[in-house]
């Protein structure tokens, strides 16, 4: 009837509640078994024996259920009080038949030790059997009158036990019925709770989700997918109002250069202050937007013109040229953007992003840090230069890509000092064509990469085979482009061409334009330290069109600087020109530094060089860059011509 184990793990708390109980139910067994001896010894109730010994015994059933309870054996002890009732019940009945109400009163007390003390598999099964046990009570107390047994006070007690115990009884299922409720309330409230927490949850994932799909998780700003809508939503609103509208297509100049050099972990800051800036730059309706990479794109609804528009673009450039501070570094970016109007560029989303897009790649062909408007030629060039791109990707396997070489002369002595390095393509429609017409595109598709080695190692290469052929000491500048500076393992690939050409590393010269270098000056220091290590030589090329200070250009470990072009043109005809190109040569003798002179092409120029102290120079006075065959023929057979003409005799 009862289960072996009630509590598989009985608490202090529990242990001691049931020690009381106990110790409660002792003492009043006892004083019953003293008040039924004292009725014997008298007379009052001369049967009274049987009963007087089942309560003795269910006094001994107490001890041994304490002892159980101080041993922690908590479920034992509440089966073995349960059970001990029970059987006193049915053993005084059996014993004494005036002591049929034990059989109500006692299983009705086991009842409430179990209710009290048990947990609800003890419950349920112990429940049944003492429900049975009342109605069977209550049947004997109907029956005994006929059949002859306790009648009068007897029985009339016997029918109030009978009575008391059916309502105890039932007001202890009512009352467990109503914790029970309670309980399940109080499960369902907690379930309820929980499954709001989880609803809660659910939505903000989908919010979440929602959020991933339609903005950038970089910048938070609105994406591609959310920009064209709103563009396509602005484009059915202006045409319904006959309104204008603006698409302003951004990217920044040699962002590439900053994530090769610096980081990602850089970059990504960088994009993150530039979303920033556009953010605070535009109207409350107008919408900015990352379309991935260094690629931005804006939307100014409303605008008036091109007038309007290019005013808002300029406001950004200025934005965006303020110098960035990021994890202790100073940072100087710009970028191109390009403007298209609706309806004058385009119909259509697409078609205007596009055009934009067209654009800004004509503000970087023109300099780059600046905006241009577009115009429907530049479609043309949009699909000219994918249609270049494809080719420059074959014309290095195809054996396409060459070097010419312009001599470098000593302007004091007139000796040969060595010769620049200078890429041209052999286009197979277009025919030779020079830097300017590709190298950008090579920088900006990272196609410059495998690019940069093979002319590093071609140049070697040809300048150690005129070593042998006795033009021994001649040197070979070779132009290093931004992405390949930035690169960390430039210095091994200088090692590697050195080792597998055999060229002496004082007889390679390798130049870095002048802006490239002031990118970053810390990575700037550290790799011409490394190049240095080698035994190269360094120079800065383009000098006068960046942004120097003398501050950095005395931490460079260079050797040479050379002249930009643009100020040896007109050095004889324009005072300005001649100011900044004596105070270069007077600053780099002072810094210790060779000065070269490059563009030089009338003999006036040369004149002027050659009073101010100017060390080496190159131009078409000289003769003009040509292949390795036909320069080391002019090297070898007009050497000395060179010599009288450098020389001034």
């Amino acid at each position: 009837m009862f289960p072996s184990k009630i509590s598989p793990e009985a608490s202090p708390a529990d242990v001691e509640r049931f020690e009381q109980f106990l110790g409660w139910l002792l003492p009043l067994t006892l004083g019953f078994a003293a008040l039924q001896a004292a009725l014997l010894l008298t007379h009052v109730r001369p049967a009274g024996a049987g009963e007087m010994a089942l309560t003795l015994g269910y006094a001994g059933s107490t001890l041994l259920a304490r002892l159980l309870a101080r041993r922690r054996r908590l479920a034992a002890a509440v089966t073995f009080t349960c059970g001990s009732l029970l059987a006193v019940a049915v053993l005084g009945v059996i014993l004494t038949p005036a002591s049929v109400p034990m059989l109500v009163v006692l299983p009705l007390l086991a009842v409430m030790v179990a209710l009290t003390f048990g947990p609800q598999p003890a419950l349920r099964r112990f429940m049944p059997a003492s429900w049975t046990a009342g109605v069977l009570v209550a049947l004997v107390a109907e029956w005994m009158p006929r059949a002859g047994g306790p009648s009068g006070w007897v029985a009339g007690g016997f029918r109030v036990a009978t009575v008391a115990a059916a309502l105890g009884l039932s007001l202890l299922l009512l009352w467990q019925f109503s914790r029970r409720l309670t309980e399940a309330l109080a499960e369902m409230q907690a379930a309820n709770l929980s499954l709001h927490e989880a609803l809660a949850e659910v939505r903000m994932a989908e919010e979440k989700i929602k959020d991933l799909a339609y903005h950038d998780t970089l910048t938070a700003l609105p994406n591609r997918l959310v920009f064209t809508d709103r563009l396509a939503l602005a484009v059915n609103q202006a045409q319904r109002q006959g309104s204008r509208l603006a698409v302003l297509f951004l990217d920044l100049d040699h962002f590439k250069v900053i994530n090769d050099s610096l980081g990602h972990s850089l970059g990504d800051l960088l994009l993150q202050q530039v979303a920033g800036r556009l953010t605070g730059c535009l109207r409350a309706g107008d919408t900015v937007a990352r379309l991935g990479g260094d690629e931005f794109t804006l939307l100014l609804p409303g605008v008036q013109g091109p007038a309007e528009s290019q005013r808002v673009a300029g406001k950004v450039l200025d934005t965006l040229r303020e110098p960035y501070r990021l994890e202790g570094r100073e940072l100087f970016v710009t970028a191109s953007m390009g403007i298209s109007l609706y309806p004058d560029d385009g119909q259509d989303a697409d078609t205007l992003v596009r055009n934009a897009d067209a654009a800004m790649y004509r503000a970087k062909e023109q300099g780059r840090d600046s905006h241009r408007l577009y115009a429907p030629p530049m479609n043309e060039m949009a699909t000219e230069r994918l249609a270049l791109e494809g080719a420059l990707r074959r014309a290095l396997a195809n054996d396409e890509l060459v070097l010419h070489y312009q001599p470098l002369l000593e302007i004091g002595t007139g000796r040969l000092h060595g010769v620049e390095a200078l890429l041209r393509w052999r286009h197979p429609e277009k025919g030779l064509l020079w830097p300017s017409d590709f190298l950008a595109l090579a920088e900006s598709t990272g196609l410059i990469l495998p690019i940069g080695p093979w002319v590093l190692r071609t140049a070697c290469a040809q300048a150690q085979a005129w070593h042998e052929q006795d033009l021994r000491d001649l040197r070979v500048a070779v132009n290093l482009s931004a992405r390949q500076f930035q690169q960390s393992d430039l210095a091994e690939h200088v090692r590697r061409a050195l080792r597998d050409t055999g060229l002496p590393p004082h007889c390679l010269e390798l130049e870095i334009t002048e802006t490239n270098a002031m990118q970053n000056t810390d990575v700037t220091v550290r790799t011409f330290g490394e190049l240095k290590a080698l035994g190269v030589r360094i120079s800065i090329d383009d000098f006068g069109i960046g942004y120097s200070s003398l501050g950095t250009l005395k931490r460079l470990p260079i050797d040479t600087l050379k002249i930009d072009r643009s100020f040896i043109r007109d050095i004889t005809t324009d005072p300005d020109d001649a100011a900044i190109v004596t105070a270069v040569i007077a600053m780099a003798h002072t810094l210790k530094l060779k000065v070269v002179a490059e563009g030089v092409d009338t003999e006036e120029q040369l004149t002027f060089l050659r009073g101010y102290g100017c060390d080496l120079m190159q131009g078409h006075l000289f003769g003009p860059a040509a292949p390795a065959e036909e320069c080391g023929e002019g090297l070898a057979r007009h050497g000395a011509g060179f010599h009288a003409r450098a020389a001034g005799e």
